[in-house]
Formats: structure tokens, sequence, C-alpha cells
């Protein structure tokens, strides 16, 4: 079944942009991913 699914909707774009919707709502995923990304920035320097 969930083979299935996954097969089915393996083309489908996305309605909405998850991310975007969780910095919105969430204060600790907006801290969460600033920190992430500052980690990045860290690792490429």
């Amino acid at each position: 079944m969930i083979r299935t699914y996954q097969l089915n909707t393996r083309d489908i774009e996305p309605a909405m942009d998850l991310h975007q919707k969780l910095l919105g709502v969430s204060s600790k995923f907006k801290k969460l991913s600033s920190k992430k990304d500052e980690d990045v920035d860290e690792k490429v320097s």
C-alpha cells in the first residue's frame, strides 16, 4: 500500500512550502533554522 502511494505521488509537486509555513508558525523552528544556516556558513568558511 505504501509503495503504491509512493509511485502515484512521485511526480506531484507539493501544494505548499512546509519550511516557509513552519517559519511563520513556530519561533522555535525559526531559531533552529537560523542556527542551521549559521552552522553551514561556518563550515564553508
